[in-house]
């Protein structure tokens, strides 16, 4: 018997607590401590003008003789109303950024729980972040109603799903040049939380509107399709490793809740291989802190590099961001308290950007066979990253808009000094 994850009216960890309160401004976020930081600039200045942030990333450990140093600007963009819930996808190249505004849907909704309902009051917002100011982008035809943002982007598009009356639920992908969308997955079943690979493949989990279980379904863009199951097992929330070797998933059993892995061969008949690995991270089956896990993300993470190999996801016992290697089945922890994290390959300096109640943390990677043990915070407030491909621009941070009426994010572009940009 699988335990069937009852509707949760709003989840309850501290991941939805924290995300909610950043990014609708939740007051006193940062609570200062007696450890030495980095200097934060904090300094009378104009708003639109490029911020500098100049301190010491890594505090030397034990046995270590240097220091890295990270040196960035920040470039605030725009500030931008959405739903209050779900996090803004951008364009691998950082140029583009879409949003949901409008009513949030349920959380049945977003979970692709039974008693799910049509999200008749999301609409998306297409942003411009080159133009000056940051301009919203009309769509080709007017979103169909109901739209939600998905999970994921490419280089070509991004996705989007839509809950019907009858119960399925579609998936499709909207191009952020011509702006139209074309439904990838349009049939009777639910398929939800789709992700793409960063070789263009879709996967997402489906199940038949009267059954509680779900499966992973891979679809080539050769059109080959393969659906992966486990015993007895709900897998939900796919998401690829940074280093798009390996698929990951969460599984809902009666045991509890697990993150699995799975090989991704090449050149063979099938795109999945079998099962890696698998790790319990909760006692309980519950669809909320899949989501959780995975809420503050977008996959793929562009420019995807051997040295980010694994899966980053918060972790709802430990509370905080994980990357769970498969090879040893192991957690490398990230800072504490730590609620989103992503590698930024555009960074000369190998590392994560990760989000805290202390505000935005870099936690640069540790010596070869050491364990991740220094940090340092570049900004007091907290923000969330999405990574680029560009030296020029690695990553886009949206954060909170202070004492904001409606739900607001601000939106910046963290731009490295010269020295600090990952060589072509």
């Amino acid at each position: 018997m699988v335990c069937t994850p009852a509707p949760d009216p709003r989840p309850r960890t501290a991941l939805t607590a924290i995300l909610a309160g950043l990014l609708v401004g939740l007051p006193g976020c940062v609570t200062e401590s007696g450890a030495k930081r980095p200097p934060i600039v904090t300094t009378k200045r104009d708003p639109s003008a490029p911020l500098e942030i100049n301190g010491p990333v890594a505090r030397p450990a034990a046995g270590q003789s240097a220091t890295t140093r990270l040196r960035v600007l920040l470039q605030p963009l725009a500030t931008l109303a959405f739903d209050g819930q779900t996090l803004p996808l951008t364009s691998p190249d950082g140029r583009l950024l879409v949003l949901q505004r409008g009513e949030a849907p349920t959380w049945p909704t977003v979970l692709a729980l039974p008693g799910a309902s049509p999200a008749t009051g999301a609409a998306l917002a297409l942003y411009d972040l080159t133009s000056s100011p940051v301009a919203e982008v009309n769509f080709a035809t007017p979103p169909e109603p109901g739209l939600m943002l998905g999970r994921s982007a490419d280089s070509a598009g991004f996705l989007v799903e839509r809950h019907n009356p009858d119960g399925s639920r579609w998936i499709g992908k909207v191009s952020w040049t011509g702006r139209t969308l074309t439904w990838l997955v349009r049939d009777g079943n639910v398929n939800a939380h789709g992700v793409l690979s960063p070789a263009g493949d879709l996967v997402y989990s489906r199940r038949a509107p009267s059954t509680p279980l779900s499966e992973l379904v891979v679809l080539t863009r050769d059109s080959r399709t393969q659906v992966v199951t486990e015993p007895a097992t709900s897998l939900v929330f796919p998401s690829f490793g940074g280093d798009g070797q390996e698929l990951f998933a969460f599984g809902l059993a009666q045991s509890g809740t697990e993150v699995l892995a799975w090989g991704l061969p090449t050149g063979g008949p099938r795109p999945v291989g079998p099962l890696r690995a698998r790790r319990q991270i909760a006692g309980n089956a519950d669809a909320a802190l899949a989501y959780q896990a995975v809420a503050a993300s977008q996959t793929p993470t562009p420019g995807a590099s051997p040295e980010a190999q694994g899966f980053v996801f918060f972790h709802p016992t430990l509370r905080r961001m994980t990357r769970f290697l498969a090879a040893q089945a192991s957690l490398d922890l990230l800072p504490a308290d730590s609620v989103a994290a992503v590698r930024v390959p555009a960074l000369a300096t190998g590392g994560y950007l990760c989000t805290t109640a202390r505000g935005l943390i870099f936690s640069p990677d540790p010596p070869a066979g050491g364990t991740r043990t220094i940090e340092a915070r570049l900004l007091d407030v907290p923000h969330i990253a999405r990574a680029t491909t560009q030296p020029d621009r690695p990553a886009v941070l949206v954060g909170p808009v202070p004492k904001a009426s409606a739900p607001t994010i601000s939106v910046m572009r963290l731009l490295p000094e010269p020295d600090e940009a990952a060589k072509p």
